[in-house]
């Protein structure tokens, strides 16, 4: 437990905002190889940033079953350098300008430092309107010669990680979605080990999924899996939470049952983890995550929607439970193990022209 809680803990302090992937893709693949012992055997970056590790059985033409979890994460870009140590950002991914007075954040400029979100004090606030994320200045105390060295527009910006280990296994933590998705799908291929003979496994660690799922447009062209299982947090039980939108935690990984997805490989899905604790959800239109764009590219990939739920979604407390990460990975290797005994999910090809039967 406590060398998984290590590892993402790594994870969370790897910067990855949305749209600035690269500049950390190749520590996400050094790191991944190091907790799973080297049972990779290839990995790349994708033209979107996007990080693809591989794990093959050795057979030819074997099926190919994915996992996608996001490696983007809600953050900030700078849009003006303001004089007197000050800068503004703008939001990258869907972010609550509620939470941030006051909030440190973290400038990934030439070198990284550390700023502060201003506040008004409430006896001095002429307005009980708080302001839009991108009106608020960040203060980072440096002279403006100095920061203009370090900084310019388009510099990213995080919240400020601060990784806590909370009672019976829960942490608390920025960045949890998704990276604590893509330390399950890790563990998973960890323990899935040379037990695979018919079956490769890739992992697609998405680009972009905070601004529309860039990178699961490209999953098709770079993968054409047979099937999919995107990877995702959802919510847990909050107070005011509406029934029936949310899991609980320490309950076990969620199952998303939805319009969005193939009934047939989650059936399946469930048959394999029968004796995990599942957690189901109705998500009738759409998900939410990479599966609304993902099931439907190419000649489209059966695809399921396995998530972990975190409290306090995108914001610098997202918590969660660690023994619901451990669920998600014996879901995907109980999977992954009957996989090839039970090929629910064949490709559709189209025989000849569009008039013709379908096989």
């Amino acid at each position: 437990m406590q060398e998984l809680k290590n590892f993402l803990k790594d994870l969370v302090y790897t910067p990855t905002v949305s749209g600035y992937e690269k500049m950390s893709a190749d520590n996400i693949i050094d790191m991944c190889s190091t907790f799973s012992g080297g049972i990779f055997t290839e990995s790349y970056i994708t033209n979107t940033g996007s990080v693809v590790m591989v794990k093959k059985c050795g057979k030819e033409n074997a099926k190919k079953l994915c996992f996608d979890a996001h490696i983007d994460t809600i953050g900030f870009a700078v849009s003006e350098v303001c004089g007197d140590g000050y800068l503004r950002l703008l939001p990258l991914g869907g972010i609550d300008s509620n939470i941030l007075p006051s909030s440190e954040v973290l400038i990934l400029g030439k070198k990284r430092i550390r700023g502060i979100f201003s506040s008004i004090p409430p006896h001095l606030s002429r307005s009980d309107k708080l302001p839009e994320a991108g009106e608020l200045l960040v203060d980072t105390g440096l002279t403006d010669e100095n920061l203009r060295e370090i900084v310019s527009v388009g510099t990213p910006a995080m919240l400020y990680p601060h990784f806590k280990e909370l009672l019976e296994n829960r942490i608390s933590s920025v960045s949890l979605d998704d990276k604590i998705c893509v330390a399950a799908a890790v563990l998973a291929v960890k323990n899935i080990g040379e037990s695979l003979e018919n079956t490769d496994i890739y992992c697609y660690f998405s680009s972009g999924e905070e601004r529309g799922g860039n990178g699961s447009h490209h999953i098709y062209e770079e993968i054409s899996p047979d099937a999919l299982i995107v990877l995702d947090v959802n919510f847990a039980k909050e107070k005011g939470s509406m029934e029936g939108e949310y899991g609980l935690l320490s309950e076990g990984a969620m199952m998303s049952f939805s319009s969005q997805t193939s009934i047939k490989f989650t059936r399946f899905i469930l048959e394999c983890a029968k004796d995990e604790k599942i957690q189901l959800v109705n998500e009738m239109t759409w998900t939410g995550t990479n599966a609304d764009v993902s099931a439907r590219v190419g000649l489209g990939i059966p695809t399921a929607v396995v998530s972990i739920p975190i409290k306090y979604m995108h914001s610098s407390v997202e918590t969660a439970d660690m023994n619901d990460v451990i669920s998600c990975a014996n879901i995907l290797t109980k999977t992954a193990a009957s996989y090839d005994k039970n090929p629910v999910c064949l490709p559709v090809y189209f025989k000849g022209g569009a008039n013709d039967e379908l096989k």
